[in-house]
């Protein structure tokens, strides 16, 4: 008997040394690539470009884009959520009835008139669009895809300090440009570690949430992570990565 515990005992043991070695990977992961040149670069222009997309392409109403984004909202998202949540129906109205100008704007532009499927946006490395934002996009979303691909990740975002918006996604769901400060999906556990990292002085500071149902993702099960961006000794904003299931 003594000897079967000591087993347990060496079996736990070793068991919660590999998840404290695993979590301290994915920390060093997330300060790493927080800090990349290149990530800090992307950080501000796109924190900068954000802010005159409409201006940059002069819309002055989004009137006309509501309806053909709100039919996708309901017809290819709505489609797919109910396929994987047993007929559910998604919550649409509370999805779309909240989102800014900024928000139907980008979504048109890199979801609507992007040509690549559901679930394949990411595809697309310059929108249609004359904006500054656009430009930018095409100068760094290759390479923050390529990192995604590499370590199996489900999407990788750029936070605005400030308002909260996310100013740059990978994969482009429907939190795409929405406010992790007071757009749909503030309440969520993503908006969690804008939060906890939003005012902080820490450089290798990291934050995690475990995982809850995520709608934009369908209901499936999302954690995040995430770090912060610094220029120098300035918090920029807040790099956030998306795990996915099993990682």
């Amino acid at each position: 008997m003594k000897k079967i515990i000591c087993m347990l005992t060496l079996a736990v043991s070793m068991f919660c040394s590999t998840q404290a070695f695993a979590m301290s990977v994915e920390e060093i992961q997330c300060q790493s690539f927080a800090q990349q040149d290149y990530v800090v670069s992307a950080m501000k222009e796109f924190n900068e470009a954000f802010k005159t997309f409409r201006s940059d392409n002069a819309i002055e109403s989004v009137e006309e884009m509501k309806p053909k984004l709100k039919a996708y909202y309901t017809d290819q998202y709505g489609a797919e959520y109910k396929k994987r949540n047993n007929g559910k129906e998604a919550p649409i109205s509370k999805m779309f009835d909240s989102l800014d100008d900024d928000t139907i704007a980008m979504q048109y532009y890199y979801i609507i008139e992007n040509s690549n499927p559901l679930g394949s946006k990411d595809k697309l490395d310059k929108g249609s669009d004359k904006s500054k934002w656009s430009t930018i996009h095409e100068k760094y979303h290759p390479k923050f895809r390529a990192y995604l691909e590499e370590f199996g990740l489900y999407d990788i975002f750029l936070i605005d300090i400030e308002s909260g918006d996310i100013v740059y996604s990978v994969f482009k769901e429907l939190d795409f440009t929405t406010s992790l400060k007071d757009g749909p999906y503030a309440d969520t556990n993503f908006a969690r570690v804008y939060d906890a990292i939003k005012g902080t002085s820490d450089k290798d500071m990291t934050n995690f949430v475990d995982m809850e149902p995520y709608t934009p993702s369908y209901e499936d099960p999302a954690r995040f992570m995430g770090a912060p961006v610094f220029d120098g000794d300035t918090l920029v904003g807040v790099l956030i990565m998306q795990l996915p299931a099993g990682m």
